[in-house]
This record gives C-alpha cells, sequence and structure tokens, in this order.
C-alpha cells in the first residue's frame, strides 16, 4: 500500500511540478531579435504566428510582418521544405536529477524484488 501511495503522489508531483513550466513561455520583444529579419521570421514561421496568431505582439500594426521583417524572410523560412524543428527539449537540471532518481528507485525496487523471489 505503501509503494502505491508514493508512485500516486510522485506521479502528481511530477506531472504538476515540472510539466506546466515546461509550457511556459517567455515574451519576446522585436529587441530581442537585434533587428535580425531573417531571426524574426525564423522564429515566426517556427511557432506558427500569423497576423491573427500573435501573442508576443511581435506585428504592431497587424500586416502580417513581425518586427516589420521583409516579406521575403517570411516566405524564406515559409517555403523551406526541411525548415528546422522547434526547440522543445528540456535540459533543465531538476528534470535531469530526477529523471536520474527515478530510474535509480526503478533499479533499486527491482532489485529488492530480485532479492525477495530467491
Amino acid at each position: 500500500m505503501k509503494k502505491w501511495f508514493f508512485v500516486m503522489l510522485s506521479s502528481v508531483l511530477f506531472i504538476t511540478g515540472f510539466v506546466a513550466p515546461a509550457f511556459a513561455q517567455e515574451d519576446v520583444d522585436c529587441g530581442d531579435f537585434n533587428g535580425d529579419g531573417r531571426a524574426v521570421a525564423e522564429f515566426w514561421v517556427e511557432n506558427g504566428f500569423s497576423a491573427t496568431n500573435d501573442p508576443h505582439r511581435l506585428d504592431g500594426d497587424g500586416d502580417g510582418l513581425p518586427c516589420e521583417a521583409s516579406q521575403a524572410d517570411i516566405d524564406y523560412y515559409r517555403n523551406a521544405g526541411g525548415a528546422t524543428l522547434p526547440n522543445t527539449a528540456s535540459n533543465h537540471v531538476a528534470m535531469v536529477v530526477l529523471g536520474g532518481g527515478i530510474a535509480a528507485a526503478g533499479i533499486l525496487m527491482s532489485l529488492r524484488r530480485k532479492k525477495g523471489m530467491e
């Protein structure tokens, strides 16, 4: 019973404590791109933003061009067939430690179970 309680509690803490911050996005402004139209266009296209979907308010006048990047820059990234995937991996130290802890706990549990069966 204690084992199931620990597993359930760990699962709930993992889901609520570590997954939610992974989906949080920092606010991005035009100044973050230092006037680099290609970087703005790449960010805009990779995240699927448009004049009607602009959560960072990069397109102030609603013309579909973020931070006044050129249409050529937008078209370059929109038409690139092999565009890079968005960076969704997490390399946060807490996630690495948590993963190692879960792996270690699993190994310990399997070793204890084998000793109990012998």
